[in-house]
């Protein structure tokens, strides 16, 4: 079985051709004349057509609290981390169990699946981060050295790299070539680090904290770019960059979801309607929704550009932590303290 450096090794003998092939492909795809982005085709959910959005399958089979779900880059397996100490991949067509991966000696708290697919990196309460090969589900890397529980994992866009948040109060970012020790540590927060995400582009990192502050990160130098201290009135739980890069929503204790430009850190909006605490935030892939899970036990879209709730699912007494749309658009999974994944399709 050949280790994370050996296939980046592998990878970099084609990357010139590659780069050729990706060029001529973008050649055609400017000069095409009715192109449509992956997702476009779906018609804009409003308050009156918000029944587009419908439960199409239960997963059931982790027995705790599932913390993180994540889709893989072709949209054909979702990952799931759940307190139970696995992680379990699972068949969006059919909603069937692929695997599940053990070895975690603690609950899992967060899933990523690599941009590439081949991966998919896991943080737990053990105070380790794992590294997953996702079509076999063996275990590639463990990367030791936290002295608290990681609560947030996120790869960076060309998967060569994985930050790690913890209650440490500190951001850890990993070279897969070379996983012995942290590349670079990001220190700055004074209470556990909550939630991580690397801009689009993969020059800036947005983390959030109980300290109740958004900071961004110059990814390369560590250098904070700017820190809002008291960006929401108590803990921030997660962030999420939009597609464009140009802004991040976080989600708070406080029960809001809030956007901030990521140049200037100004807020553009604040998105109130749940009532108890936001856990999760996800953009769908095209950036023209935005999913929030809380422990009022609902799953509420929003219209992230007008500031608008479009829409409310489940209403429930669990607590709803996991979220995350396809890269098509058409699946929103969610994910609760029940143990209980659901699938959600979004028709045109």
């Amino acid at each position: 079985m050949k280790t994370i450096s050996e296939r980046l090794w592998l990878r970099g003998r084609f990357i010139i051709p590659v780069i050729l092939l990706f060029g001529l492909a973008a050649v055609l795809w400017a000069v095409w004349p009715e192109r449509t982005p992956p997702g476009r085709d779906l018609l804009p959910i409003t308050t009156e057509n918000a029944d587009r959005v419908a439960l199409l399958q239960t997963l059931n089979g982790h027995t705790e609290t599932v913390r993180s779900v994540a889709f893989s880059p072709d949209g054909l397996l979702l990952v799931s981390g759940s307190f139970d100490g696995t992680i379990r991949v699972w068949n969006t067509g059919d909603g069937s169990l692929r695997r599940t991966l053990t070895g975690h000696e603690g609950p899992v708290r967060s899933v990523a699946v690599s941009p590439d697919g081949e991966w998919v990196a896991s943080g737990s309460v053990d105070k380790t981060v794992r590294i997953w090969d996702l079509s076999t589900g063996h275990e590639v890397e463990r990367l030791e050295g936290h002295p608290l529980t990681v609560n947030s994992v996120a790869f960076s866009p060309d998967s060569g790299f994985v930050l790690s948040a913890s209650n440490d109060g500190s951001l850890w970012l990993w070279d897969l070539e070379r996983p012995a020790a942290p590349a670079n540590i990001f220190e700055g927060h004074t209470s556990a680090v909550m939630g991580v995400a690397y801009a689009p582009d993969g020059a800036l990192v947005a983390s959030v904290s109980l300290d109740n502050t958004l900071r961004i990160w110059q990814a390369a130098s560590l250098f904070s770019e700017f820190d809002i201290r008291g960006s929401h009135e108590n803990w921030i739980y997660d962030v999420a960059y939009h597609p464009s890069g140009d802004y991040v929503a976080t989600a708070s204790v406080d029960g809001t979801l809030r956007l901030w430009r990521t140049v200037g850190s100004e807020l553009l909006g604040v998105l109130d309607g749940h009532d108890g605490v936001v856990f999760k935030v996800a953009f769908s892939t095209d950036g023209s929704l935005l999913a929030s899970g809380a422990a009022d036990g609902t799953l509420r879209l929003w219209d992230p550009a007008g500031l608008a709730e479009l829409a409310v699912l489940g209403d429930r007494p669990v607590h709803v932590l996991g979220v995350a749309f396809s890269p098509d658009g058409e699946l929103l999974a969610s994910s609760t303290s029940e143990g209980i994944i659901e699938l959600w399709g979004i028709t045109p």
